[in-house]
């Protein structure tokens, strides 16, 4: 879509557009449309709270065994029979926590 830019001061054709009020040169306020060069697009999700503490509700069932090439100490204390099947001794003693960013799964890390 091309569209004049106020930022750019332009037209010119761009895929993120965004509608805002600015404050002219002379002081007086204006609205017009600026490209991504003025703005940070963003991409929101709206996700309702039945999800989120269904989400925490069920951490344990989303934690996986390896988490970028690390092993998951999470993993080895939910799971241990599947642990011994899936790592080397070696890598259960560097296992780490890698899921901390999940909630829920306070209580698996702090019992070390």
């Amino acid at each position: 879509m091309r569209v004049f830019c106020q930022g750019c001061q332009r037209e010119h054709s761009d895929f993120n557009w965004k509608f805002k009020d600015y404050i002219d040169k002379e002081g007086r306020r204006k609205s017009g449309w600026f490209c991504r060069q003025y703005f940070k697009p963003t991409a929101f999700e709206w996700v309702p709270d039945r999800i989120k503490e269904d989400r925490v509700e069920h951490a344990h069932d989303i934690v996986q065994p390896w988490r970028e090439g690390e092993p998951s100490r999470e993993f080895i204390k939910l799971y241990p029979d599947r642990a011994k099947k899936t790592f080397t001794e070696k890598e259960m003693r560097g296992a780490r926590d890698v899921w901390r960013d999940v909630k829920g799964l306070r209580d698996i890390q702090e019992t070390r």
